[in-house]
């Protein structure tokens, strides 16, 4: 969106919220699409509609790809045109001035009704829950990797940061691996888990227990 037609928008401001029934208006030409929105390209500007809770978003994501091919079709038959040497020179300088803009403002809402359509397609894999709906989540839990040993998890998000190397070695990072039953993420630097699947030298523990165990026996004996 350019100056000048964000003042005309502006200068319209009143009649477009009556007309379109807008409780609200945003004329920004730097503002962000919600995640969950649609938009239509008008002129070289995109104009962006909240949609939570009220689009079928596979039925949208249809209708893009119908508008998409045509801007397809469009884009390619200009393109083939201003390519044609012979209509380029013999043609109105005023027209093919006007195809090589409109090539552009094509190009430009292809991308931007290819991004929403990828957003679209994203939307469906997020759940959202109202307060009503709260009791059906379940709790997740922090807990270290060597409490864990013995129980299973269907999905387990394991941290691996490189500031305890007394604790980087490979059985601990077998345990915390295998206590995912489906769903394992694993967040850190790659080169702290090469360090640990590399490492397999135990640390020594010093609990004195062989001494007492001797001593015990020595004592019913």
């Amino acid at each position: 969106m350019d100056e000048a037609a964000r003042e005309i928008l502006e200068s319209q401001r009143e009649m477009i919220m009556v007309l379109a029934r807008l409780e609200t208006l945003n004329i920004d030409p730097g503002a962000e699409a919600p995640r969950v929105s649609a938009s239509q390209v008008a002129r070289g500007n995109e104009i962006i509609v909240p949609l939570t809770g009220a689009v079928d978003f596979a039925a949208e994501v249809a209708r893009l790809d119908k508008e998409l091919g045509k801007l397809d079709k469009e884009h390619a038959m200009l393109s083939g045109k201003l390519a044609n040497e012979n209509y380029v020179t013999k043609a109105p300088a005023q027209v093919v001035e006007r195809d090589r803009a409109r090539v552009l403002e094509l190009a430009d809402a292809r991308t931007k009704l290819l991004a929403l359509r990828d957003r679209f397609q994203d939307i469906d894999r997020v759940a959202e829950y109202t307060f009503e709906m709260a009791d059906e989540l379940e709790h997740a839990w922090a807990i270290t990797v060597h409490k864990s040993q013995g129980s299973e998890f269907m999905a387990v998000i394991m941290p691996l940061i490189s500031y305890h190397r007394n604790l980087c070695y490979r059985n601990l990072l077998y345990t915390g691996v295998t206590r995912a039953r489906r769903l394992l993420i694993i967040l850190g630097q790659p080169e702290t888990l090469f360090k640990m699947a590399a490492n397999h030298k135990k640390t020594l523990r010093y609990t004195n227990l062989k001494e007492m165990l001797l001593e015990e026996l020595t004592a019913d004996s």
